[in-house]
């Protein structure tokens, strides 16, 4: 009973969160630079600068995204829906992960070892 009582919280949580990303890049908010960012020469660029200015270059693409992480996020909220958010979701947190790992977002990472942080 416990264990599915965690369950729920955790996917509702996920659906929340994944709710309040979706509309952070539906709306614009996430993926905003200072201006100097896009003076820098490329060279100087760290992962995380050059990730940024590239999903803030193409607005639909950070719609699609958004949209992508908003709805599976409300389908993870009903029983009727939950697998279907999950079948959609996956995907699309399996590119953050990677994207996170690949392009410096954790500065602690050993890349020699397969954990990252």
């Amino acid at each position: 009973m416990k264990s599915k009582m965690l369950i729920v919280v955790v996917r509702y949580l996920l659906g929340v969160i994944m709710m309040a990303y979706g509309l952070i890049k539906i709306f614009d908010i996430q993926f905003r630079m200072p201006s100097e960012a896009y003076e820098m020469q490329l060279k100087e660029v760290d992962g995380v600068t050059l990730t940024w200015a590239f999903m803030r270059f193409s607005r639909w693409v950070s719609i699609v995204l958004g949209i992508l992480e908003f709805i599976p996020g409300v389908l993870l909220l009903f029983d009727r829906t939950k697998f279907v958010g999950s079948l959609i979701l996956i995907p699309s947190l399996l590119a953050i992960f990677l994207i996170n790992n690949a392009l410096s977002f954790c500065h602690t990472c050993d890349y020699s070892q397969v954990r990252c942080c």
